[in-house]
């Protein structure tokens, strides 16, 4: 019964996780959107976008001008009734071994009084888990999650390690017998001499709430936030370990899976809370709120097209240009830059992060 208690407040703190600071709530507060942080987190984090446009950390959802923070009471109760709990457990764990010896009539009354106190216990957690689905439901924004059921079954075989934590398979690109034998076809190359990258991906390098599933060679989102490292990003963002300095090179990316995206490139010196396009360091298209648009430097351009099932990155280190093509039909250039790049760059990534199945995914080309 306590190993039940114990892990019902587990996944509810969990649930009670701010995206900020990955601890539980302090002070919650909730946006219009639906996302809630701690609030010193929050106004940490607004305060930094004092000169810019003010956004939802997870969603990029607008925060209107002259929006007040106020203490959401509720998850404030849930918070502090988690923590009475946590405490009532780690005690009972503590005294376990250490109770005086009683006679038998006064020990099965103490273990029955016990047995009571903790299913209203976990009858209490159970409601509370109830109560913040229900929040979650009633917010403009659903959270789903993406990870209890389709990456179980997606990634039955990845093994884990002594302590528990999964261990991260090598990625090694596909072989060229095995692609032609599937059928998989490049569309044109968009450069002469340009070379097909295939992009691999290390945890340390995206967000807690990001996972890599190799066998697809997708990005997905979770609930769940990894334990084994810190993230490179504050936000839904993954940067790929690929870096260019030279030459010519190009990638494609499948969003048919995704209702909120960004796919560019930046210098590997961006920073935790930087978001794509939004530096001068960052470049990238971006699918959100239905509309196609090209950022860079925090300026928006919009681009007449709609939402393209599959990108592709052309990248000319040397000469300075990006160029964004749609594959959806056929090759269709959508937007070109040029740009004197004075740094190695990376390409980088932005995935909406609470839709179900939210998804980006990279097509095996063989050049």
């Amino acid at each position: 019964m306590a190993l039940l208690l114990e892990e019902l407040l587990t996944d509810i703190g969990k649930c009670l996780t701010c995206s900020i600071c990955f601890d539980i709530f302090t002070d919650p507060v909730t946006l219009t959107c639906g996302h809630s942080y701690c609030m010193k987190c929050l106004e940490d984090y607004l305060r930094e976008k004092a000169k810019t446009n003010k956004d939802c950390p997870d969603c990029r959802g607008k925060i209107r001008p002259g929006f007040k923070l106020h203490k959401n009471v509720t998850l404030c109760n849930i918070v502090n009734v988690h923590y009475d709990h946590k405490r009532f457990v780690s005690t009972e764990e503590f005294t376990k071994g250490h109770e005086m010896e009683t006679d038998f009539k006064e020990d099965k009354a103490e273990k029955c009084v016990a047995s009571h106190s903790q299913q209203t216990d976990i009858n209490r957690l159970s409601e509370l888990g109830s109560t913040i689905q229900q929040q979650q439901m009633e917010a403009p924004v659903v959270i789903n999650d993406t990870s209890s059921e389709g990456t179980d079954d997606m990634c039955p075989d990845v093994p884990a390690s002594h302590d528990g934590r999964v261990q991260e398979l090598p990625i090694s690109p596909p072989s060229n017998d095995r692609h032609r034998a599937e059928g998989f076809a490049p569309p044109p190359h968009p450069l002469p001499g340009a070379s097909f990258s295939w992009l691999t991906f290390n945890p340390a390098q995206g967000h807690r709430r990001l996972t890599f599933l190799p066998k697809e060679h997708r990005v997905v989102t979770k609930r769940m936030y990894s334990a084994c490292h810190d993230g490179r990003f504050d936000i839904s963002q993954w940067m790929a370990e690929q870096e260019f300095s030279e030459g010519c090179h190009y990638w494609d990316v499948d969003t048919s899976a995704s209702v909120g995206w960004a796919v560019g490139v930046s210098y590997p010196s961006i920073g935790r809370s930087d978001k794509l396009g939004r530096t001068a360091n960052s470049w990238c298209l971006e699918w959100s709120r239905d509309t196609l648009c090209y950022w860079h430097n925090n300026i928006e351009e919009f681009i007449k097209h709609g939402c393209p099932s599959i990108v592709r990155l052309a990248l000319d280190v040397t000469n300075g240009t990006l160029s964004f093509y749609s594959l959806s039909d056929s090759q269709t250039l959508l937007h070109c830059v040029e740009e004197g790049f004075t740094e190695p760059v990376r390409p980088v990534f932005w995935l909406f992060g609470l839709e179900l199945n939210n998804a980006l995914s990279f097509p095996p080309w063989v050049s």
